[in-house]
């Protein structure tokens, strides 16, 4: 699940999907569809906090 958040942490930090996705061993896609499901969730307001593991599951 550390990826997951990790990923989420990038996004939020405004980094590029494909340097997250080179950085980390993911596809664009992989990071893609995470991002789509972290705004679902409200997990990319800069006022939220980060998600937990069990939130990622």
């Amino acid at each position: 699940m550390r990826l997951v958040q990790e990923i989420i942490y990038r996004l939020r930090s405004a980094w590029p999907e494909r340097s997250i996705a080179r950085d980390l061993g993911v596809s664009r896609r992989t990071v893609r569809e995470y991002r789509e499901r972290a705004e679902e969730h409200g997990f990319l307001a800069a006022d939220a906090p980060l998600p937990d593991a069990a939130a990622v599951a």
